[in-house]
């Protein structure tokens, strides 16, 4: 619903009962989901682009999560969340924090070409899905959707895996 503009201001309790709880999930929802991936995407960048300077987790932290422009107050929520992604999703892990120093995690090739088969297998299920419904005539925005997600997600996946972030 969108709220018609009036000259008047809000009432406390409009703000109290509506404008307030829509903030309160919107920060919740920035800092469960989107802080610790562009936290974690920040630190391994510039790792692995060796842009980093000596200095502490907390510093490299703050450095990324100013562009949220959010009260701090669940740090340590979301620095176990990084600590996981870092390790999960970059292959670092942390060895310490001051100053903070990774390890590089080497995987066997093995896992590695079993995360592109995987992958290409989605992949041409997905090409498979998008022409089974283009067949039909159904659906061709989601149609339209796919055909320009997976290639995009395709370039990043292989960027991600070789360590060219």
């Amino acid at each position: 619903m969108l709220r018609k503009c009036t000259d008047e201001d809000i009432s406390n309790e409009e703000c109290k009962n509506v404008i307030d709880p829509f903030y309160d999930n919107f920060d919740e929802d920035v800092v469960t989901y989107i802080m610790p991936e562009v936290i974690a995407f920040y630190i391994a960048s510039s790792f692995y682009r060796n842009a980093m300077w000596e200095a502490t987790f907390l510093q490299h932290f703050n450095s990324a999560a100013d562009v949220f422009n959010l009260p701090d107050n669940n740090y340590e929520k979301i620095k176990t969340e990084v600590v996981k992604l870092l390790r999960i999703k970059y292959a670092l892990e942390v060895i310490s924090e001051e100053p903070l120093d990774f390890k590089k995690i080497e995987y066997p090739l093995w896992c590695s070409f079993l995360c592109i088969y995987l992958y290409i297998n989605l992949y041409l299920i997905s090409i498979l899905f998008i022409y089974t419904l283009s067949l039909i005539g159904h659906c061709p925005f989601l149609i339209w959707t796919f055909s320009k997600l997976i290639p995009n997600n395709f370039k990043l996946f292989s960027k991600k895996l070789t360590g060219n972030i």
